[in-house]
């Protein structure tokens, strides 16, 4: 742990240290649109086994990360980075520009936005970032929302666009979202931390970027509120995978969950026959549609887990 927090003031909230503050957001984010996801690391041995790859702000990547990253885009992958992504290697070098800035089809411009800048989405929506991002152009991206700074710096006390905010300026010839495609697959990448911030505008912007381009194919469909986490674990005792739900709000106690209705369906296109809640051991009543498995609580107090064999 100590590890982790070098560098910095140990006693800072988890989300306000470099590093923990954009992958922790994004976690939110995936976990309220029901979209389960794997931590991977330098040391997972193959990607050949993911669709989408998320890669928050990695300032420093190594070569051999940069080039697996590439060949997975190439060979059908969707990729979603953020930031200062592969801008370094690992010794530190640069070309002054991205490693993988063919894979994102964006280039550098050397300059960072303001400390406030705003991703500028059609029809005059805005989503707000709180901190320097660099400024790209499209190179073979297609452009999908520019970026838009204040017309004053941010606490600037002599000069300012309102007393209590900082609104946005014109919309600047920079680019804030792309798309790219490269080999079999895309790259989408953002040029700032929005994904950090856990307001309504970021959130919401969030949860439509990665359920169009990070969709789960083992969540099919369900009618759970944002608080409820849902995950899919196989089990390591039996040839079976658990269906947990955990009820997790800000303000306790927890509401309970009412109907909640879930759809999923196995990896490998396994086919379900039966399924068990663990709390109490009893059957549940389940409908099975091929490889789908739709399953019904009538009320999830806190925490509720459901062995699928």
């Amino acid at each position: 742990m100590r590890d982790v927090f070098r560098g910095s003031d140990v006693l800072d909230p988890y989300e306000e240290t470099p590093g923990i503050a954009e992958p922790l957001g994004t976690s939110i984010i995936l976990s309220k649109a029901h979209i389960p996801y794997r931590i991977i690391t330098s040391e997972t041995k193959s990607l050949a086994e993911f669709r989408t790859i998320i890669v928050n702000d990695a300032i420093f990547l190594s070569d051999e990360e940069t080039n697996r990253l590439r060949d997975f885009v190439e060979r059908g992958g969707v990729l979603i980075a953020t930031g200062m992504t592969s801008y370094y290697n690992l010794s530190g070098e640069t070309s002054g520009d991205f490693g993988l800035n063919d894979v994102f089809g964006v280039s550098y411009s050397g300059q960072k936005s303001m400390s406030v800048s705003y991703l500028a989405l059609p029809e005059r929506e805005f989503v707000f970032s709180d901190r320097p991002a660099p400024l790209v152009k499209r190179t073979s991206a297609e452009s999908l929302a520019k970026v838009s700074q204040p017309l004053f710096p941010a606490g600037d006390e002599n000069r300012y666009a309102s007393i209590h905010s900082n609104p946005p300026g014109p919309v600047s010839e920079y680019d804030g979202l792309t798309i790219n495609k490269f080999g079999e697959g895309a790259c989408i990448y953002l040029y700032s931390s929005v994904l950090t911030l856990q307001q309504d505008a970021q959130q919401s912007f969030g949860k439509d970027i990665l359920r169009r381009y990070a969709a789960c194919e083992l969540i099919v469909s369900c009618n759970a509120p944002s608080c409820v986490e849902i995950t899919i674990l196989r089990a390591t005792t039996n040839n079976s995978y658990l269906l947990c739900f955990v009820n997790y709000q800000d303000e306790l106690p927890n509401i309970p969950v009412h109907d909640l209705k879930t759809t999923i369906r196995l990896p490998e296109g396994l086919v379900p026959t039966s399924c068990r809640t663990v709390s109490d051991n009893k059957t549940i009543d389940c409908e099975i549609n091929t490889s789908e498995l739709t399953v019904e609580l009538p009320k999830l107090d806190t925490i509720e887990m459901i062995e699928v064999v």
